[in-house]
């Protein structure tokens, strides 16, 4: 998917939030937000918006001097996981469906996104709620019946993970997968709250499946910047899911069968994917409609 005009206002906005809960220097501030406007201005379009997100983020960090201005917000986030995550498995054990209700709850697990949302916006409550509810959302676009059977017929799964906290969410659908079959895939270093090798062990990941970074720090899996490992990883697996906006965002044009789960949290991907804004997503795509 390639850069709408509109990302641009929604990257400053989240880059002057991250600037403001970084520093109280005004000064650094000013710097810093400056120094963002002029890497957007030679950006092109062409490229991904999670691409230039990351770009964006790295020279806020550089000016800031800080590796992790997330941490707090991932400490925050890895806590709500761990504390729902019995709940999440008992709705799955009661369900009449377990394998389709866990892809349900792994979806709505991406509303713990702090690059999409103010820090203050995604509570426990809020969390909770979503949970709850996560039955009775509106989703224009369910492949979970595709998908279940891919995965009863796969050999070779990659989990693209997104967000930590999140992973809380994506662990109780993968224990309803073939573990053993399972590589996951992690970001190789922080950025924003995207899940790392550090989030997949608090999660309890590393014990049951096979998690690797993708050596590189964007908040999606860009293939032509990670490593050549986790590239022929992907295009040689059978089955692939990808977890979250930014991921059908980096992904969407891949030549080769994606199942894309995630909350649409923008109209640019509303738009993109043919659905209305707040939908859970569970979609069949890729470039290649097998």
């Amino acid at each position: 998917m390639r850069t709408h005009v509109d990302c641009i206002a929604c990257k400053v906005r989240q880059a002057a939030d991250v600037i403001k809960g970084a520093t109280d220097d005004p000064l650094l501030q000013e710097k810093a937000l400056k120094t963002m406007l002029g890497i957007i201005s030679g950006l092109s379009f062409e490229r991904s918006p999670v691409a230039i997100r990351r770009d964006v983020e790295n020279v806020v960090k550089d000016i800031l001097k800080v590796d992790d201005p997330y941490l707090k917000h991932k400490e925050f986030s890895n806590r709500i996981g761990k504390l729902l995550y019995p709940e999440l498995k008992k709705i799955v054990k009661d369900s009449d469906n377990p394998q389709k209700t866990a892809i349900k709850l792994a979806v709505t697990g991406n509303i713990i996104d702090f690059g999409m949302f103010k820090y203050d916006e995604v509570t426990e409550e809020k969390v909770r709620k979503t949970v709850e509810s996560a039955m009775e959302l509106p989703s224009s676009l369910d492949d979970s019946d595709k998908l279940i059977e891919r995965i009863d017929k796969a050999e070779d799964i990659w989990f693209i993970a997104d967000n930590c906290g999140e992973l809380f969410f994506d662990r109780v659908l993968i224990e309803e997968m073939p573990t053993e079959k399972i590589t996951v895939v992690v970001r190789g270093n922080p950025i924003l709250n995207d899940a790392t090798l550090a989030d997949a062990e608090f999660t309890g990941l590393t014990d049951i499946v096979k998690v690797v970074g993708d050596g590189y720090d964007a908040p999606a899996l860009i293939l032509e910047d990670c490593s050549p490992e986790v590239r022929e990883g992907f295009f040689n697996a059978d089955l692939v899911v990808a977890k979250g906006q930014g991921n059908y965002e980096a992904l969407s044009l891949v030549e080769r069968e994606i199942f894309f789960l995630l909350m649409v949290k923008c109209h640019v991907v509303a738009d993109d994917i043919g659905c209305a804004e707040g939908e859970m997503i569970i979609r069949r795509g890729g470039v290649f409609r097998q």
